[in-house]
């Protein structure tokens, strides 16, 4: 997983599994704390976990949903997604949707 702009752990881990309870399982793959800050571009590992709601993150995944909950993505996040619903020019204009 590649952390996006505006996005914290917990994003992240709603992101991936669907669901914040796996957090602790998360934050511990990767060697964090679970309110570690995280950088846009950080790579993180993505365990498996007993945790995880199949069907939310099924969901997440399948619509292109970003879950970020400290602002708007930049440009280059948003096309890096392949999230097809949102394509910007270099001037961060939206041209698609």
């Amino acid at each position: 997983m590649i952390v996006l702009s505006g996005q914290n752990l917990m994003d992240v881990c709603v992101q991936v599994y669907g669901t914040p309870a796996a957090l602790f399982d998360f934050a511990n793959a990767n060697g964090l704390a679970m309110d570690a800050d995280i950088l846009p571009g950080q790579i993180l590992n993505n365990p498996a976990s007993e945790q995880a709601i199949k069907v939310y993150a099924d969901y997440i995944a399948e619509s292109g949903k970003l879950v970020i909950s400290g602002g708007q993505p930049s440009a280059i996040d948003l096309l890096s997604t392949n999230a097809d619903e949102v394509i910007v020019n270099n001037n961060d204009e939206l041209i698609a949707v």
